[in-house]
């Protein structure tokens, strides 16, 4: 592993049940939409094995028709001490008892349409980390696509936050990068280092 990388969001599925106008992963404005083979993660952990926390995003990760199949593989794939999910709460009931068993944290972007799925995270899986963002009422301070400015590195940045993206097969330099046309990646290759990818800040909606 990369020093200074502690974290990475791999990406599950590029499906989701939203369509944000400005989503951060581009689904629905210029990503192909997909659900990823196993091959897929085995690929990732074999360049990003050891990390220390891995976060399964998308997309929406419960939209995936193998996500009860997969989930519990995955801490072992990767030889993570954290497997986190951000979600919208879309599949939590339906997924309870593998969200349950395998997750140590969930980000859960909260749009007010899954209050059922947030309440059940909350008081029946105490166990589990949980980080709220409430996504419904911030929503007017994300810059939308045509707002774009110079820009700086945000938290984002690996070189930050110690976090990189998994998307599409590719390793990009911070966790939004896979949603952004043009931004600047590398295909791992299995016993050989690589360098983390620069961050396109100069076109990133949330940049400084």
């Amino acid at each position: 592993m990369i020093p200074g990388i502690t974290n990475v969001n791999v990406e599950v599925s590029t499906h989701c049940d939203r369509r944000c106008p400005n989503c951060c992963a581009g689904v629905g404005i210029n990503r192909k939409l997909q659900h990823h083979p196993w091959e897929y993660f085995e690929r990732a952990a074999e360049a990003l094995h050891g990390i220390d926390r891995v976060c399964l995003n998308g997309g929406e990760p419960t939209f995936h028709p193998q996500f009860a199949e997969f989930v519990p593989k995955l801490k072992s794939l990767f030889g993570c001490k954290t497997l986190a999910m951000t979600t919208d709460g879309w599949g939590v009931l339906k997924h309870f008892d593998v969200i349950s068993a395998h997750f140590d944290e969930i980000d859960f972007s909260y749009y007010h349409t899954n209050p059922g799925a947030l309440a059940m995270i909350r008081w029946q899986m105490p166990h589990i980390k949980l980080r709220v963002f409430d996504a419904g009422l911030n929503a007017a301070n994300c810059t939308p696509r045509d707002r774009r400015g110079p820009g700086g590195a945000c938290e984002r940045a690996w070189w930050r936050s110690g976090t990189i993206a998994y998307a599409d097969g590719r390793i990009f330099g911070c966790c939004v990068a896979p949603g952004i046309e043009g931004a600047e990646a590398v295909l791992p290759v299995v016993g050989q280092a690589f360098d983390v990818p620069n961050p396109p800040c100069g076109e990133c909606w949330w940049s400084e």
